[in-house]
């Protein structure tokens, strides 16, 4: 698997938090007899992947009036851990998103090397995968999940709050602790963080690692693998999880982040009480539905105080698999094939502020997200970290060890140490 992810530039536990009925039209009383639903499809997702999944079920219903779809989302950390205990107990969703790599629980290689996930190798998507993503969306040369977009992670800045603020984007990260000052000054918080969630306390470093770690040594996941290198050694992570710590004594985040969850940081950047989040694409779409005439969009985040040494993390964003054990695999199967079309794949793309994984003649880039299609241009983006580790207690060690270290509990070298021993299994 290439480290360097040269991407295109166009194109639970018995239930989870959050269930939500997808609506179709109401028919007539006879219709509605006539064609009422014989069969139940049950989908899980992420929960900033439910609005763009939200239409696509409706259109679907539609079509197929005799499949009745209910879906369920949560944010990240419940999400994972739920569906890994759900499939265990097979009882899982007949089709589910998942993550690429196995860096965490739902991630698609843990997943699959487990049973769990349908061989979709045959199907016709599968050719038209574009080599920068295909590698992520494969497990020992077999392709297991239908990858929906391309996406990045990055800052993600209210840009009315900002100019109201009359402050601008930072392209130097002296800039982004300069912003910190300067927005606190204005009454502001500069970043939402959120660091109650746990999963929200990883995207500092994942936004900064492509610029710290690979861009100087591409080939550092390989050597992890064949025990070369080390977090602990290297110089990079340290100044990652350093730089945290700088942004935290510099006033960057809302008073005690670790006592904040992420609805509530996400909704500070929409009110513009925050100037902005860490945040994959996807949150844009629900910044947009807190406020729907915001003008919210993803930058880079610099890690050097030069502009030009930055890279963006960018990969694949979301992604769907089909259980092995699907109560229904044919109604699985052709809700999958639906979402496969290029219609379904725009309309997704286009709510969750998206690229979508397989361009087609109507796709196009949406100008909230603009600079994935920019750094993935100029060869300038790397693969999330955790799409290479070997198992998900590595990101568990990481999660955690940042919540201590945001607290003061811990100190980088202790969380790096720790993820060693967690990579060694």
């Amino acid at each position: 698997m290439s480290q360097h992810s040269r991407l295109i530039a166009l194109p639970v536990v018995a239930a989870l938090a959050v269930t939500l009925a997808a609506c179709s039209s109401t028919p007539s009383t006879s219709a509605h007899t006539a064609g009422a639903p014989e069969k139940t499809l049950t989908i899980s997702t992420n929960q900033n992947d439910k609005t763009p999944l939200e239409p696509i079920i409706a259109a679907f219903e539609k079509k197929y009036p005799k499949i009745k779809v209910t879906l369920t989302a949560a944010e990240t950390t419940t999400y994972q851990t739920t569906l890994q205990t759900q499939l265990s107990a097979n009882n899982g969703p007949d089709v589910f998103y998942t993550y690429p790599g196995a860096g965490n629980p739902a991630g698609e290689s843990l997943l699959a090397e487990a049973g769990y996930l349908k061989d979709l190798s045959n199907q016709p998507f599968v050719k038209q995968l574009p080599k920068g993503i295909r590698p992520l969306a494969e497990y020992k040369g077999k392709v297991y999940v239908r990858p929906m977009t391309v996406g990045g992670i990055g800052m993600i800045f209210n840009m009315q709050a900002l100019q109201k603020a009359g402050l601008k984007v930072p392209t130097t990260f002296s800039s982004v602790l300069q912003l910190c000052s300067d927005a606190e000054a204005k009454g502001k918080v500069a970043f939402a963080l959120g660091a109650a969630t746990p999963s929200n306390t990883q995207l500092i470093d994942y936004a900064l690692i492509p610029t710290l770690v690979y861009a100087k040594d591409p080939n550092f996941n390989t050597e992890m693998s064949k025990g070369k290198a080390t977090f602990a050694g290297s110089a990079g992570w340290k100044k990652a999880m350093d730089m945290n710590v700088q942004m935290l004594k510099a006033g960057c985040f809302e008073k005690d982040p670790t006592g904040v969850q992420y609805p509530d940081a996400a909704k500070m950047v929409a009110a513009g009480d925050a100037l902005a989040i860490v945040q994959t694409q996807g949150a844009i779409a629900q910044l947009q539905l807190d406020n729907p005439s915001g003008d919210f969009r993803m930058k880079a985040f610099p890690a050097t105080d030069q502009p030009k040494d930055t890279y963006l993390a960018s990969s694949i964003g979301s992604e769907y698999a089909i259980n092995a054990h699907a109560k229904d695999p044919n109604a699985a199967q052709l809700f999958l094939d639906f979402l496969s079309t290029p219609d379904q794949q725009n309309t997704y793309a286009k709510n969750s502020n998206s690229v979508p994984a397989i361009p087609n003649a109507k796709s196009s880039i949406p100008a909230s997200i603009a600079v994935i299609g920019e750094y993935q241009k100029a060869n300038k983006t790397f693969g999330y970290p955790d799409q290479y580790w070997p198992n998900a207690q590595v990101q568990q060690a990481h999660l955690t060890g940042m919540q201590e270290v945001l607290s003061g509990q811990s100190a980088p070298q202790q969380v790096l140490k720790s993820m060693d021993t967690a990579y060694k299994g």
